[in-house]
């Protein structure tokens, strides 16, 4: 795959909804203004439910609902939602399009295809960490990425070979035609995308012009546009225009700290700290308070720094009420300290930080970092810690007394053939070994992560083959393999 496509469905609806605490059921409608006149834009699905449709005065939803909750359009909260979606697209590729709201376009040409869908799977774990909802497309254009993003649930792969399937379940309207161009495709009896594409290309751009043979183009793979490429901003913001005034501490500290978990969320993913913070609060009476935060020690753990802000608006009053909140944060790399004379630091954290974030722009987010045994007895298994700036003192390695035979592990396991008689082991036949089993040893059993999705559970064996040698065995999930050799 070329391209990826991560896409907000109601954009606008998400940007405000992500602010304010909102059960699943409630009725949430969004409107351009408000005015009696207006028409609903978009809304939740417990408000298509009641019949609240795009597009109905706002007069009429309020009668098909009188619970509705009616909310304008934030500009700050949709400016604060694309920041916030192409932070989470840069992960894939440091080459990220800002192609519309909420659309984000990234070339991903060199990236592996058999880890499009995993590396999918763990961004959108991490985006709805912040209360977002996006589904993302992978395919050969930028164009056909964004039609399988659009019809995506909630990830969607189109390869070459499945393109033309793919498009003959499309209708016209996906991809935004004008309405001469579609009423000349309804005379013809043209109906999906899919018949579209097989259409002479010559005579589409005799009888449909320059738009009629852009979309030919973009249909059959043939797209040749570059991407405007976006660059990560050098100051991460949020800020919120309330339609109604703050004024206790409470609900101010609610929407801080949503902020906070967002921003630090995706600092997170850049490996990047807090090093400056501004609040502003503007009041009702047209005044601004303004303070600036510099963090000592840069950081970025959302307790520190609600700490911090609490601590200060416990000891501010303001002359009126809040009608607007802002923090604006200065991202810096991770601080170094002074180095002792015996410690073993990085000489360039800045460099290596950078460095840090582009290989999680080539690889995905979650592998980068430091092997580190997991607490587990599951054999090899490990987690990637942060990499640390400043390297622990090595600890003592001299040898330890080993009891029993050592075993010679094969890295990764051999996958083999095992028959068995009266539930034990009788023949095996694998790549490394083979041969009928005079004496077999076990089975040990363990399990792990059972209240997880990931559970797991194996049993092992020793076994002594009839030609010698002794081999460790594991079975695990219905499958048998070589563990290792005992000496």
């Amino acid at each position: 795959m070329k391209y990826g496509v991560l896409y907000m469905p109601r954009f606008a609806l998400q940007a405000v909804l992500r602010i304010e605490s909102f059960s699943s059921e409630t009725v949430v409608i969004i409107v351009a203004a408000a005015s009696r006149n207006t028409v609903v834009l978009e809304m939740t699905e417990s408000a298509r439910r009641v019949g609240i449709m795009e597009g109905m005065p706002i007069a009429q939803a309020v009668a098909r609902s009188p619970e509705v909750i009616v909310r304008c359009r934030s500009k700050d909260a949709e400016r604060s939602a694309a920041k916030a979606i192409f932070t989470y697209a840069y992960t894939l590729s440091p080459r990220v399009e800002e192609t519309g709201k909420g659309i984000c376009t990234v070339d991903l040409r060199g990236a592996s295809e058999e880890s499009l869908l995993s590396r999918g799977e763990d961004l959108l774990r991490q985006i709805e960490e912040v209360g977002f909802r996006v589904q993302i497309g992978f395919s050969e254009t930028p164009r056909l990425a964004y039609f399988a993003a659009y019809h995506a649930r909630p990830i969607l792969v189109v390869a070459e070979r499945d393109r033309k399937g793919f498009l003959n379940q499309l209708s016209l309207r996906t991809a935004g035609i004008s309405e001469r161009m579609a009423m000349i495709l309804q005379q013809w009896g043209i109906r999906t995308l899919g018949a579209y594409s097989v259409l002479p290309r010559e005579d589409v751009g005799h009888r449909l012009g320059k738009e009629g043979l852009t979309l030919w183009d973009e249909l059959a793979g043939r797209e040749e546009r570059s991407l405007v490429i976006s660059t990560l901003p050098e100051v991460f913001e949020e800020s919120l225009e309330l339609e109604y005034e703050i004024e206790t501490m409470e609900p101010l500290l609610f929407i801080l700290r949503r902020f906070l978990e967002s921003l630090t969320l995706r600092l997170k993913l850049v490996y990047m700290v807090v090093g400056l913070l501004r609040l502003t609060l503007t009041l009702s009476n047209g005044s601004v308070y303004r303070r600036l935060f510099k963090i000592l020690e840069p950081t970025r753990k959302v307790e520190t720094l609600f700490r911090m802000l609490f601590s200060h608006l416990e000891n501010v009053g303001t002359e009126s009420p809040i009608t607007a909140v802002s923090i604006k944060i200065n991202p810096v790399s991770p601080q170094l300290r002074q180095r002792d004379l015996f410690e073993t630091a990085l000489k360039n954290p800045q460099g290596f930080s950078a460095t840090l974030a582009k290989l999680v722009g080539v690889v995905g987010t979650g592998r980068v970092g430091t092997p580190r045994l997991s607490n587990t007895y599951r054999s090899d298994s490990f987690c990637l810690e942060p990499m640390p700036a400043v390297l622990k003192e090595v600890e003592d390695n001299s040898p330890k007394a080993v009891y029993g035979l050592p075993l010679r592990r094969l890295r990764p396991s051999v996958p083999a053939h095992v028959k068995l008689e009266n539930g034990k082991p009788r023949f095996i036949s694998s790549q490394f070994v083979r041969g009928c089993i005079t004496k077999e040893f076990g089975p040990w059993q363990s399990s792990g992560g059972w209240w997880e999705k990931e559970g797991w559970a194996c049993e092992e064996w020793d076994v002594e083959l009839e030609k010698g040698g002794l081999y460790q065995l594991r079975r695990e999930d219905g499958k048998w393999f070589v563990e290792g050799m005992y000496d």
